[in-house]
């Protein structure tokens, strides 16, 4: 957490350096409350529906061309996971079938970049889209697993362990947004958007702790940002 502070206040001075030209520079902060959804196109690895996550941030957007700009910062993002993945064995004549229902509560560190396309200023409101791609470093992975063997008593495992260990270290997603930039005063601005979070690479290691080879599952997000440009 105090590397993560440490960051912000270091965007925060880098803001204030380029604060000169209000036109084409703006620093901000967002809240972006959202859902998750796993998916996964192997038949033994099935999602469980989806879960709330929140991310938080800082915005850098670098302007130029009159209606465009480029939007970066960091983000700490916080989600769910939630999916089941199903094993047989059998033994002679009895096949037994384990199913492993996990809740992986996940976080990461995301760099956006995007390109943002403005309206003219309509009322005082700028509408935009934007789109650009998101690369994310895991900070930690907890998981509660719910283990049923041939339709028997659940059992319950808590596991709490490093990224490395549950989570694939690196995440990409494809980010696409649309929203509108409400002017509250000066270069002062409200910032409200609806933005769909495409992960393409898997979040889980490619074997666990015993050597196993896990299934690729790929994570989804719909998320509400409300922030603050300045």
């Amino acid at each position: 957490m105090k590397k993560i502070l440490t960051l912000f206040i270091l965007l925060g001075f880098t803001a204030s350096s380029f604060a000169q030209d209000e036109k084409k520079f703006h620093f901000g902060l967002k809240a972006m409350p959202g859902v998750y959804w796993p998916k996964t196109d192997d038949p033994n690895l099935k999602s469980n529906g989806s879960a709330f996550g929140f991310n938080y941030g800082a915005i850098l957007d670098f302007g130029f061309g009159g209606n465009y700009a480029f939007s970066t910062g960091v983000e700490v993002s916080s989600f769910k996971s939630k999916f089941t993945q199903t094993s047989s064995t059998t033994v002679g004549t009895t096949t037994t079938t384990c199913n492993a229902s996990s809740e992986l509560k996940l976080q990461y560190l995301q760099l956006p970049l995007t390109l943002k396309m403005k309206t003219n200023d309509i009322g005082g409101i700028k509408y935009f889209g934007q789109f650009g791609l998101g690369s994310s470093i895991a900070l930690k992975g907890t998981s509660k697993v719910t283990t049923t063997t041939n339709g028997g008593s659940p059992v319950i495992t808590e596991e709490s362990s490093k990224s490395k260990n549950e989570v694939f270290p690196i995440r990409e997603s494809l980010l696409i947004g649309l929203g509108f930039e409400y002017n509250l005063q000066g270069s002062t601005s409200l910032l409200v958007g609806v933005n769909f979070d495409n992960g393409f690479t898997t979040i889980l290691n490619a074997k666990d702790d015993a050597g196993n080879a896990i299934p690729k599952a790929y994570c989804k997000g719909i998320t509400l940002t409300v922030g603050i440009l300045f």
